[in-house]
């Protein structure tokens, strides 16, 4: 629906736009250059390093050296964190923060997991089937978010190869990278 629309308001416009739907875990590295790629609260709801790395390798193959890649994504607020939103698990003795009434927050990982509910098309799979489950109060959760502190989504983003011009936001934050090497 996002791409139908951003079509016609191109074609309103008159502009001469490309468009493609690609898993960004899966963005092909060969391939013309992008001038401008946007993620526009993707990369949250991509929550492992394996799957960020292959994320961020295949948004930096693909960005035109003098191309730029915007960027806005959700961090975590820390004025969230008090005594009375942390959890602490029985077994491991790990504290986590209560995040949106059900959901915990994870400040070493920083991640969000949310209750683990069965997929319907996977009856059969428990939690422990799946990859990124922990088990806290006896309540199994699985990841769905990677809320970066500001500082850690910097670093994250040189560390892909990633120079961030701007950066700003509170509950939401907003990037703008190029290429480490680009002459600007």
């Amino acid at each position: 629906d996002a791409i139908d629309k951003t079509k016609a308001i191109a074609a309103e416009q008159c502009l001469d736009i490309q468009y493609k739907v690609l898993d960004v875990c899966q963005l092909p590295h060969e391939g013309e250059p992008y001038q401008l790629i946007v993620d526009s609260f993707c990369s949250q709801g991509i929550v492992t390093d394996p799957d960020r790395n292959v994320m961020f390798s295949g948004i930096k193959s693909r960005l035109a050296k003098n191309g730029y890649f915007l960027m806005s994504c959700c961090v975590f607020e820390p004025d969230r964190e008090d005594a009375q939103t942390q959890i602490v698990d029985s077994t491991t003795g790990k504290v986590y923060t209560r995040f949106d009434q059900d959901a915990l927050w994870d400040r070493n990982a920083e991640t969000c997991y949310s209750p683990f509910q069965l997929d319907p098309f996977r009856p059969n799979v428990g939690p422990e089937g799946y990859e990124g489950t922990i088990c806290v109060n006896g309540v199994w959760y699985i990841h769905k978010r990677r809320y970066r502190s500001p500082k850690h989504l910097r670093l994250e983003l040189e560390r892909h190869g990633f120079t961030v011009l701007e950066q700003n936001g509170e509950v939401t934050e907003n990037a703008i990278c190029v290429h480490q090497d680009a002459c600007l």
